[in-house]
């Protein structure tokens, strides 16, 4: 870029020298000037040049025509440094990314070693195990290599004495060649017995093999069984930590319960005050007296309209009480089943978790393994106290509810002794629809007579003196 300027305003300089000193610059001046490479032109552009500017019609056109080819060189000279420097740029932005991509690789290339360079020296140890049996193995067979070629050697010599001697004396046989016929033979039930030993060697050795298969397998047996027991134990300690709970709260809090039911039963005036009525037996509970009115729905009628009604209304909410205690019973079972449920799968979990701490070589693993068993402990002592909570509740309600009918059956005892109250008996009979109706003198009363005095039968009913059969 500094040479086309230099050249630019080398150019410029010419052309002013040119016209200040001759005036008006001649036609060959300006033809060599735009020969001469003194612009920077290509040789195309030389030529275009001079086709144009040939015959300029003033010597001041001809420098603005030199000067306009110097702005399009220099125009043309920034775009390309433009795109030289946009082209240094990717090129940086090209060369940080494939550093990025080559450290990325460096870094995967080593952790795959390391995790190469691990693994063989696990089997490097391995390698060692076994070569170290391996030798053993050898220098087993190798001493019993030595003890047979031993005996092959002892009796190759004899065979050999025994061949010297019957070439020496072929004739004579004496007691050395009987005595050698002896050792031979004795070398041969030696060399028996060798053989022998080493197969029953190589049976022990594969009974040993055999002995650590199975001892293996009942360690691991052994395993699997000591974690039950552990998490057996650790089940029973949970339960028994949260079933010893004091006993003495739930006396005290029945004893409170009780003083209040009695002190409730004696400010109340409709279980104090009792009644003496006549003894009426109804035998039909269908519309089929001569009177045209069901007996049952007047009763009913009276009560209802009745201001001692109220004790009947409690009756009602007493009997909606315990539907709603029945139910409620039935969800705190369900409740309870399914936290043991949840704690029978804990526990199973705990197993599970002991099985793979003992299995676990490595110690991280060990640790992870460990907080896991440290947690579900404690999610284990947290869940047995909850259920131990519901028990306790559940136990309490029954024995509230044990209470409750206690105390019904001796105020009901009470006022059986107590007052002589006479028992309205409704008995109702189903078989036949023609056994309830009301015949003879029945039809002789009528409606208001009746009326009445079911009115006085309903103001002396009270709570306890009416029974079905």
């Amino acid at each position: 870029m500094e040479n086309h300027q230099r050249n630019f305003n080398a150019t410029t300089n010419f052309a002013h020298k040119e016209i200040s000193s001759n005036g008006t610059p001649s036609r060959e001046q300006i033809i060599s000037h735009n020969s001469t490479g003194n612009l920077g032109l290509s040789p195309g552009q030389h030529a275009t040049n001079t086709s144009l500017y040939a015959f300029p019609k003033s010597n001041g056109g001809a420098v603005i025509s030199a000067l306009q080819g110097l702005q399009e060189k220099i125009k043309k000279l920034e775009i390309e440094r433009c795109l030289a420097e946009e082209n240094l740029k990717t090129l940086t932005t090209e060369t940080a990314h494939y550093k990025e991509i080559l450290q990325k690789e460096q870094s995967a290339v080593h952790d795959n070693r390391n995790a190469a360079t691990k693994h063989n020296q696990e089997l490097e140890a391995q390698l060692a195990a076994t070569e170290g049996r391996c030798s053993l193995l050898e220098s087993q067979l190798a001493q019993m290599r030595k003890l047979v070629t031993q005996a092959e050697n002892d009796r190759s010599s004899a065979l050999q004495r025994t061949l010297e001697l019957e070439k020496r004396n072929s004739s004579q046989v004496s007691r050395e060649m009987l005595l050698q016929f002896d050792d031979l033979k004795k070398l041969e039930r030696e060399h028996i017995q060798l053989k022998a030993s080493y197969a029953l060697a190589e049976s022990r050795i594969q009974e040993l093999e055999n002995q650590l298969k199975e001892e293996q397998h009942s360690k691991k047996l052994i395993q699997e069984k000591a974690a039950e027991l552990q998490t057996l134990l650790e089940t029973n300690r949970i339960l028994l930590q949260s079933n010893t709970a004091p006993v003495v709260r739930k006396k005290i809090a029945n004893r409170k319960a009780y003083k209040k039911k009695t002190r409730q039963n004696v400010n109340d005036p409709t279980k104090q005050v009792s009644y003496k009525a006549p003894f009426v037996v109804g035998k039909s509970s269908a519309s089929s007296h001569s009177l045209g009115v069901n007996y049952q729905k007047v009763l009913a009628l009276i009560k209802a309209y009745h201001p001692s009604s109220r004790v009947d209304q409690n009756r009602k909410t007493t009997s909606d009480s315990s539907s709603e205690s029945s139910s409620s019973d039935v969800e705190l079972n369900e409740l309870l089943h399914g936290l043991e449920d949840e704690f029978g799968r804990m526990s199973f979990e705990h197993q599970e978790l002991v099985r793979h701490i003992q299995d676990a070589g490595d110690g991280r693993i060990r640790r992870d393994l460990e907080k896991e068993l440290e947690e579900l402990v404690i999610e284990m002592e947290n869940k047995g106290e909850q259920i131990a909570i519901l028990k306790r509740h559940y136990a309490s309600r029954k024995e509230k509810k044990k209470n409750i009918k206690k105390n019904m059956t001796r105020k009901i005892g009470n006022r059986k002794d107590n007052n002589d109250d006479v028992e309205v008996v409704t008995t109702m009979r189903t078989k036949n629809p023609m056994e309830g109706k009301i015949h003879g003198s029945s039809k002789q009363f009528d409606s208001l007579q009746l009326l009445r005095d079911m009115k006085v039968l309903q103001n002396n009913l009270r709570k306890g003196d009416l029974s079905w059969d």
